[in-house]
């Protein structure tokens, strides 16, 4: 079964493989729904928090955590809506940044992935090239 959103754009900001197994893909992406790392951008401490949605019934994503077996049901392919929460933490307090959404698009392509990305609205610096490396981080 097929995970598709029918709103997915048809031209992309991204494409890129992932030398990874379909089911390897997407179990790797659903254990980053609510993880996060830490960088240092400049002098400044920032948070990046990972929420992951997955797309049901082709017309609304929902969170990962409340669909079962994604890895074992899904086949051929699959679209994910990441959010990325910048935060920069301070002493004192926590400080929101900026909201980057991406739909991502998982075709499988045997032992490799096609992946497709696409940065939803204007909010944040991020871009598709920031994501496609922080998947494939994620996935190493």
């Amino acid at each position: 079964m097929r995970r598709i959103y029918h709103r997915f754009p048809p031209s992309c900001d991204l494409n890129f493989d992932i030398d990874r197994s379909f089911s390897d893909l997407v179990r790797c992406i659903q254990k980053l729904h609510h993880s996060h790392i830490t960088n240092r951008k400049g002098a400044d401490l920032v948070k990046l928090t990972f929420l992951v949605d997955v797309a049901d019934k082709k017309t609304q994503f929902v969170p990962v955590d409340y669909v079962s077996d994604i890895a074992e049901t899904v086949t051929e392919a699959c679209d994910f809506r990441i959010t990325l929460h910048e935060t920069m933490l301070t002493p004192e307090k926590s400080i929101p940044v900026s909201e980057n959404m991406f739909l991502v698009r998982v075709n499988d392509a045997g032992q490799r992935c096609d992946c497709f990305a696409v940065k939803e609205g204007r909010q944040g610096q991020m871009d598709a090239m920031d994501l496609r490396e922080l998947l494939k981080g994620a996935c190493e």
